[in-house]
C-alpha cells in the first residue's frame, strides 16, 4: 500500500493547547485499562454519530457482521501544559471496498484514493486554519471478538506513525472500544466529547 506516501503530503504539525477542559459521555469512553502512552484522542458528538450509524452501534444485523473501517478526520494538538498530543475526531471516511471476506476487508489503493478524496473535498473551501487532518483510522471487529489490535492492524497501524495518529478498533455487538496510537499501536485514552 502507497498510504503512508500519500499521507506525507497531508501531515499537519499539531497546534499547541493549554489546559484541556472537556465535557465526556463516560459511558462511551473507551474501555479502562493501563495505558502505555500519554496520546489521547478525543471523538466529538457529531463524529460519534456518524461512526456509530455507519457500524450499527449496538446491533446484531447483517450489516455489521464483517469489518467495517475508514478514516478519522479532525485536527491534532500538543498539551503544552501536560507535556501530551491529542487528536480531536470531527468527522469520519468510511471506505468503500472492493474485496472483502466474512473476517476483514482489504483496503487496497484505490480506497485509500478515494477516501483522500473525500478528505480534498471536505476541505475544499476551508481557510487553512480550518482544514482538517487524517488523525488516524477506525475498524470493527465482529461478534465475539475482542477490541485489540491483530496482526494484521498492527500493520495498518504503522501507516500512522507520528504521535497524534490513532487506530480504534470497535466492536458494535459488544458495544466497546479501544484507542491505539502511533506505529506501534501503544494503548491509548479515548473518549467521546458531549
Amino acid at each position: 500500500m502507497c498510504f503512508f506516501h500519500i499521507n506525507k503530503t497531508i501531515l499537519h504539525e499539531p497546534e499547541e493547547n493549554g489546559i484541556l477542559n472537556f465535557e465526556t459521555l463516560d459511558r462511551f469512553n473507551s474501555l479502562d485499562s493501563t495505558y502505555s502512552c500519554s496520546s489521547r484522542i478525543y471523538i466529538s458528538l457529531i463524529a460519534r454519530k456518524q461512526l456509530f450509524k455507519e457500524i450499527n452501534w449496538g446491533a446484531n444485523i447483517a450489516t455489521n457482521s464483517h469489518e467495517e473501517g475508514g478514516l478519522l478526520i479532525g485536527k491534532p494538538y500538543f498539551d503544552s501544559y501536560e507535556k501530551f498530543y491529542y487528536s480531536i475526531v470531527t468527522s469520519i471516511i468510511p471506505a468503500v471496498v472492493k474485496e472483502d471476506s466474512i473476517n476483514e476487508k482489504k483496503y487496497g489503493f484505490d480506497s485509500w484514493q478515494a477516501m483522500l478524496n473525500k478528505l480534498d473535498i471536505y476541505n475544499k473551501n476551508k481557510t487553512i486554519a480550518n482544514k482538517e487532518y487524517v488523525v488516524g483510522w477506525y475498524h470493527t471487529h465482529k461478534g465475539n471478538r475482542s477490541v485489540y489490535m491483530s496482526e494484521k492492524d498492527m500493520d495498518m497501524q504503522k501507516m500512522f506513525p507520528l504521535q497524534w495518529q490513532f487506530g480504534i478498533v470497535l466492536n458494535p455487538q459488544k458495544q466497546a472500544w479501544k484507542a491505539f496510537n502511533g506505529k506501534k499501536a501503544y494503548e491509548c485514552q479515548g473518549f467521546v466529547l458531549k
